[in-house]
């Protein structure tokens, strides 16, 4: 057994393994999403707010398996891994708590020149290099960004706001506190720290600034 992520609603805890969690850890940065390793921590969140990720080399599927809304059951049900390191560790760490949120796969409908569709389960991703980009809950271990996303590509058929049920379909789920206003009387001042924590996915070089943004209604304002 490797590594286990636990997902419980609360603050969120700082004392992750370097790297791997970390990875997971940016990708429910929005929410009031606990990402942590500790199994005090993790039990001191409600029953039916809690999720555990475990991650294994035995192969129990190709790449993981959870149960859609187990979130909410109350009854510990674990989702799984069977990548336990490095960014395709990561984005199964994601992916499949992502299901147990309620999300589903982000699929295609690409046209097959007679009259019908190939259906596309997992969507793949578009573009290349720093700007290459794929839905969280489709394939990402081939791009260096990935998101939530509500079918926002070409020949997408599921276009569920993944955001939205995030935070409006799972038991005490909800966007972080803000940490800056939106407008330039409560803004704050972008502040360039230099640090030796991982950089979030895509980086490969360079120091890291920290900051978030929660909610894609929100107009924050930064001042360099």
């Amino acid at each position: 057994m490797g590594r286990r992520p636990l997902f419980g609603s609360g603050g969120r805890d700082e004392r992750h393994d370097q790297g791997f969690v970390e990875r997971v850890a940016e990708d429910f940065e929005p929410f009031n999403i606990n990402v942590t390793t500790d199994i005090k921590v993790y039990l001191a969140a409600p029953a039916t707010s809690r999720q555990r990720c475990c991650f294994t080399d035995t192969p129990v599927t190709a790449a993981g398996v959870a149960y859609i809304g187990s979130w909410n059951w109350g009854s510990d049900t674990p989702c799984w891994s069977v990548y336990t390191t490095g960014k395709n560790g990561a984005e199964v760490g994601a992916h499949e708590p992502g299901h147990t949120l309620g999300l589903g796969h982000e699929t295609q409908e690409i046209p097959n020149g007679s009259g019908g569709t190939t259906h596309v389960e997992y969507f793949a991703g578009q573009g290349s290099g720093a700007t290459g980009w794929a839905p969280t809950m489709g394939v990402g271990y081939y791009d260096q960004v990935s998101s939530w996303s509500k079918g926002e590509f070409q020949y997408a058929s599921n276009f569920q706001d993944e955001l939205n049920n995030i935070v409006t379909a799972n038991n005490n789920v909800a966007y972080r506190a803000d940490d800056t206003g939106s407008t330039l009387a409560t803004r704050v001042f972008w502040k360039y720290i230099p640090t030796t924590r991982p950089l979030p996915k895509g980086s490969s070089s360079g120091p890291a600034t920290r900051m978030h943004f929660n909610s894609p209604q929100r107009a924050d304002k930064w001042c360099c």
